[in-house]
């Protein structure tokens, strides 16, 4: 015959546990109270409606155009540029001047790097392009002197194309065999 005993720790964890549903099955009857899910006797009185407030009324928000408005300014913003400002000179608004397109400062030299048809064009200080003459080349700009007078040029990026327009597409790499590898 087996014999059952009862420890004292059984006792105790037999206690909490009934205390513990106790507590339980009260915060479920007060909920359904606060609720009045229970009997309609027991609800809480309703409470008064809100009183509107007399406040002009909010006007109509165009979000579509607020946000083509946000995009035209972020794109507008050279993502490169320290300063994030659009670059936009005297020199560029001529357009008889190449669009300065970087600088090179280093140790060996300087150089403009101006955008060109077929290709870049690098100018050394002192060199020419067109009818302009680097005077100074700078981390961040470039001084010319030309038939307008001295003008400060900052490197800036290619228009986008306008919203629609086709992109150039690069051609994809030519698939290149290798004759001594095994064919699979």
């Amino acid at each position: 015959m087996i014999r059952a005993t009862f420890s004292p720790l059984a006792g105790v964890a037999l206690l909490t546990t009934a205390v513990a549903g106790a507590l339980v099955a009260w915060e479920i009857s007060d909920l359904r109270r606060v609720l009045g899910a229970g009997d309609p006797a027991s609800a809480p009185a309703a409470r008064p409606a809100l009183q509107a407030v007399n406040s002009p009324p909010t006007p109509a928000v165009d979000v579509a155009g607020r946000t083509q408005a946000w995009v035209s300014t972020v794109l507008a913003r050279p993502l490169f540029s320290p300063d994030r400002r659009p670059a936009a000179g005297p020199a560029q608004a001529t357009g008889s001047l190449p669009r300065l397109t970087g600088t090179v400062v280093g140790p060996f030299g300087r150089a403009a790097i101006f955008a060109g048809d077929p290709k870049a064009v690098a100018v050394a200080e002192g060199g020419r392009i067109q009818s302009y003459s680097v005077r100074s080349i700078g981390a961040n700009e470039v001084e010319v002197i030309g038939p307008e007078g001295v003008q400060i040029l900052r490197p800036s990026f290619a228009p986008a194309p306008p919203p629609g327009a086709a992109r150039p597409t690069a051609a994809p790499p030519p698939v290149r065999t290798n004759p001594a590898a095994p064919a699979r």
